[in-house]
């Protein structure tokens, strides 16, 4: 409620009520005295403002600078809305994600992903333990379980996976038991031992051509010793 205006037309009665109005209003503001001060315009800090206790915000908070968060700590923040940051986000520490909807580009330098469904994914140092990926490029990366559409790795360790297009490897790669249903096509092999069905191409030619040499070998040996 707002406090009338004195004059000297005023008596000492109007006089000492109006004065104990801003007593009042000055011990709400200072000591808190009934619990609550409440003002009804807008309030403007030329300065620095420090809030010792809680603070709730029942509106909304606009920020047209930058919010500095330095030896602050949260238990949890819950949003029932949505969070749009519309620059970058750092986060220094972990975080843990229940659904996160990423509509540009994801890139983790360390990651490690439990349970994924990833349309395309560039990873440095992952540790993925179940994934369906459509497209996946590792640096360095341990996949326990996953369906992978295409992958390219440099350095991978696969315990299972289901992978229906292309694998791309640039490093070496070492198989202690490989089977190939369809088709499997080297351009340079060394095969030190295998059961091999049929083979194509330049490797068929050369080993006809020494099975060839072979054989006319053989005959003029056998005409020799008649």
């Amino acid at each position: 409620m707002a406090i009338n205006y004195l004059t000297t037309a005023n008596t000492f009665q109007q006089w000492l009520i109006g004065t104990q109005d801003l007593i009042t209003v000055a011990n709400n503001l200072t000591d808190n005295i009934s619990g609550t001060f409440y003002a009804n315009t807008n309030l403007v800090v030329g300065n620095t403002l420090n809030v010792v206790g809680d603070t709730t915000i029942s509106g909304n908070l606009t920020v047209s600078g930058n919010i500095v968060l330095d030896t602050i700590g949260f238990d949890d923040i819950n949003a029932n809305g949505s969070i749009n940051v519309g620059n970058t986000l750092f986060v220094t520490g972990n975080s843990t994600f229940s659904n996160a909807n990423v509509t540009n580009t994801l890139t983790a330098n360390v990651a490690q992903i439990t349970t994924a469904t990833i349309t395309t994914a560039t990873i440095t140092t992952g540790n993925i333990t179940t994934g369906n990926i459509i497209t996946l490029a590792v640096t360095t990366g341990n996949i326990t379980t996953g369906n992978i559409t295409s992958l390219s790795a440099t350095t991978g360790n696969i315990t299972t996976g289901n992978i229906s297009g292309t694998l791309t490897v640039t490093g070496n790669s070492t198989f202690s038991n490989a089977n190939v249903t369809n088709t499997l096509t080297a351009n340079i092999a060394q095969i030190t031992t295998a059961n091999i069905v049929s083979l194509i191409g330049t490797s068929n030619t050369a080993i006809y051509a020494a099975i060839s040499v072979v054989e006319a070998a053989a005959v003029a040996l056998a005409i020799a010793l008649g």
